[in-house]
């Protein structure tokens, strides 16, 4: 609740306050500005991993969809016959220090997102540590790789990049194209003609007046992209429940993400009906309170169960409950995505070189 309202008022800050957080934004601008120069002259060192290296990242604070559209192409990739290896921070993890991701790590000692990678991309190499050059270095040294993704990377100079893939929320944009404070952006959207590829998600469909104004920014092609529903699964088992099989009773949703519109529009569209949403902050660990605090609500709500992101599943305690709590699986589908695998699959060919 706490990070959607923040969210809010960063986006439309009173005008009260814009003063005071507007000088906040300038000085955050010149530090930002400052940390790209240190890299770009040298004075701090970028270092290359002799693989292709594909950012996945943002402008602004919060998600957009960076995890999901890290994990698609993983898979497409994979599918492809790519070794594939992701290098990933693993924010809200308790636990400091580099770590293969196993299937059966929790959260606490990997961070929900790279857990959920690993229970989903079967095959790839997750590995996660604030020093991601040091990361990917120690996976070459036992596993094969051909081409590594670096998740949240647009702001991580420390490792170069050989494509940057920059992803904006199409409902959020860049809301009120201020920086943090008085923003959602955390770095100016100049920066744009930096990115390789721009990926507009939850963008049902195109919006050529949008696409011309980024051209203003930035020469890279726009692809986009929205989340397709896929089926409810049952948390610990992960059996799936059709369609057909959901009761009539509505459901309690809750999630703990940074885009908690999306999550409920995805809802919507899935035809899933639900009572009420209760909505944490972004990685939120869910204590007992809130587990008793959700069930009581979904209970005097008679609600039939309990529904929620994947991410959150990953964060939410397997202990038995009087309800059944489900997660929602969501499925990227990209307009001309042929086109962009096949610009990111060429810098693994030129890797590899003629056989």
């Amino acid at each position: 609740m706490l990070r959607s309202r923040l969210e809010a008022v960063l986006s439309d800050p009173p005008a009260l306050l814009m003063p005071f957080l507007v000088s906040l934004s300038v000085l955050y601008r010149g530090l930002s500005s400052l940390h790209r120069r240190l890299y770009s002259s040298g004075v701090l060192t970028s270092h290359r991993l002799p693989r292709p290296v594909v950012s996945v990242g943002n402008l602004v604070a919060g998600g957009g969809g960076k995890t999901p559209l890290t994990m698609w192409l993983a898979e497409k990739l994979m599918a492809s016959g790519v070794k594939v290896a992701v290098l990933t921070r693993g924010y809200g993890r308790l636990h400091g220090g580099f770590r293969i991701v196993g299937e059966d790590d929790s959260w606490e000692i990997v961070g929900d997102e790279p857990a959920l990678m690993a229970s989903k991309i079967k095959g790839a190499t997750i590995a996660v540590s604030k020093d991601r050059f040091a990361a990917g270095s120690k996976v070459l040294e036992n596993y094969e790789v051909d081409i590594f993704l670096l998740d949240d990377g647009f702001q991580h100079f420390a490792l170069d990049r050989d494509l940057d893939i920059v992803v904006i929320d199409g409902r959020r944009r860049f809301g009120n194209n201020r920086l943090l404070p008085a923003g959602i952006l955390r770095e100016p959207v100049s920066r744009l003609k930096d990115a390789d590829i721009i990926v507009v998600t939850r963008a049902p469909s195109a919006d050529r007046e949008f696409e011309l104004w980024l051209n203003d920014y930035s020469k890279a092609p726009v692809f986009w992209a929205d989340y397709r529903p896929l089926e409810l699964s049952l948390i610990g088992s992960g059996e799936p429940v059709s369609r057909e099989e959901r009761p009539g009773k509505p459901y309690l949703a809750f999630c703990g993400i940074a885009g908690p519109d999306g999550f409920r529009n995805t809802l919507a569209r899935a035809d899933i009906d639900v009572v009420k949403m209760m909505v944490f902050p972004d990685h939120h660990p869910y204590s007992v309170p809130d587990i008793d605090r959700i069930v009581e609500t979904a209970e005097r709500m008679e609600a039939v169960g309990l529904v929620t992101t994947e991410k959150d599943a990953m964060r939410w305690p397997r202990s038995k409950l009087p309800l059944p709590v489900y997660s929602l699986s969501v499925q990227p589908v990209i307009e001309g995505e042929d086109v962009m695998l096949e610009k990111i699959l060429s810098l693994v060919d030129k890797t590899q070189g003629p056989a």
